[in-house]
């Protein structure tokens, strides 16, 4: 075995050009496929993050029966507990919010609607809506609302136009002038065609309620439900309230977007483009050297020994393929998972891609397990391609070999 691992490393340098051919192919499949698993990934967590914050939050603090009945009677008895939720690591921010159903009216026409009452000091940490305000500004202080820009086109409204909100109290029908200062576009046809965020003092006055129905908290991207179980940890001794990540937020969507099939199909795909890509190269590689492999075994090397040494030189090349592959595929999902670089690629798929609830973002995530993935595809196109050639070289007639030209 010695003497065949010997050789197989010198042929590795002796042929540099060859060696490089097949370990720049192995590292375009191995690189290739921790891409296309960080970005066919990274686009499930984008969706389901971008819904979060622009739908719910990356995590949300409400009481138990909230989230069974989201109506202003089970709103927090108190927000006492803020701080100490503020505090859990990996909560980058809280804001107070008070959500209720309403009737939005303009002069022309009118919608029933969510509502949702903000801090307008504390929501641009945990929603992107404030962001996405291209009209206007966002509210600064009571009698202000802000909407999505396809609800104002609806309604039939303009900036500094007044609009009336009538939301029912446990003091009766209650009823509030508001005027609007901005509208947001976010991309995304269900959150342009209904937000409508107004002060929760506002709030607070239409329906009775003195505290809030949530408090949103803010995450880092992929950390919502690890941070959710941490701050109900912290808040364990409050049985009442509960606090909810993005999985549990998004409910069914999220369980729809986490099982599609679109993610398998892609990477059994590459993974047969990747072997047969590694395939080719070696078995050319080996079909090319069948003089050489005839003059070794002249020399007194039998076609058993050889077939051992194609196959090190192999498992040698690809290992160091792969190595590369991993760096360049880790290099490539880490700065397209730092800087939004796809999704302005993907936005121009039009009003489709926008229903869709994508948005304008699109992360890419590295996850470790990548690595195994792009081992197996590789390991898996290495044993199909010396399957043949291997077995070539262990029957090879000497005699017919160095008659090769």
């Amino acid at each position: 075995m010695l003497t065949p691992l010997k050789l197989a490393w010198r042929n590795i340098f002796r042929q540099k050009r060859r060696t490089i051919l097949l370990m720049l192919v192995v590292a375009y499949a191995s690189a290739m496929t921790i891409f296309i698993w960080g970005m066919t990934d990274g686009q499930t967590q984008s969706v389901l993050s971008n819904q979060a914050r622009f739908l719910k939050a990356p995590a949300l603090i409400a009481n138990v029966g909230y989230f069974d009945d989201p109506d202003p009677d089970n709103a927090l008895a108190n927000l006492d507990f803020v701080d100490r939720a503020a505090r859990v690591p990996g909560v980058l921010g809280t804001a107070p919010r008070l959500e209720f159903f309403g009737i939005l009216r303009s002069a022309y026409r009118s919608q029933n609607l969510q509502m949702r009452g903000v801090d307008p000091a504390l929501e641009a940490s945990v929603s992107n809506v404030p962001g996405k305000i291209t009209q206007g500004r966002m509210i600064e202080k009571p009698s202000e609302v802000v909407m999505g820009i396809d609800l104002a086109e609806d309604l039939d409204v303009r900036l500094g136009e007044r609009v009336v909100i009538e939301a029912s109290s446990g003091a009766g029908a209650q009823a509030k002038g508001l005027i609007l200062v901005g509208t947001a576009k976010s991309d995304i046809a269900f959150v342009d065609g209904g937000t409508v965020l107004l002060h929760i003092d506002d709030a607070r006055d239409l329906t009775g309620v003195t505290t809030a129905t949530g408090v949103a908290l803010s995450t880092a991207r992929n950390q919502e439900d690890v941070v959710a179980a941490r701050v109900n940890e912290v808040l364990g001794d409050l049985p009442e309230i509960h606090t909810s990540g993005l999985t549990e937020l998004l409910g069914e969507l999220a369980q729809q977007a986490n099982r599609s099939g679109v993610l398998v199909i892609i990477v059994v795909f590459f993974g047969l483009f990747a072997a047969l890509a590694v395939t080719s190269t070696m078995l050319v590689s080996v079909m090319e050297r069948s003089k050489e492999f005839g003059m070794m075994g002249a020399i007194g090397m039998e076609p058993p020994k050889l077939s051992v040494m194609v196959i090190l030189e192999a498992v040698l090349t690809t290992f160091m393929g792969w190595i590369v592959g991993l760096a360049l595929g880790y290099t490539l999902t880490g700065i397209m998972g730092y800087w939004n670089i796809l999704g302005p690629v993907f936005s121009q798929a039009g009003d489709a891609f926008s229903s869709f609830g994508l948005g304008s973002e699109i992360y890419t995530t590295s996850k470790p397990i990548f690595a195994l993935y792009a081992g197996v595809t590789i390991a898996f196109a290495a044993f199909f391609a010396l399957l043949i050639p291997a077995r070539k070289v262990a029957k090879m007639n000497i005699v017919d070999a160095m008659r090769t030209e």
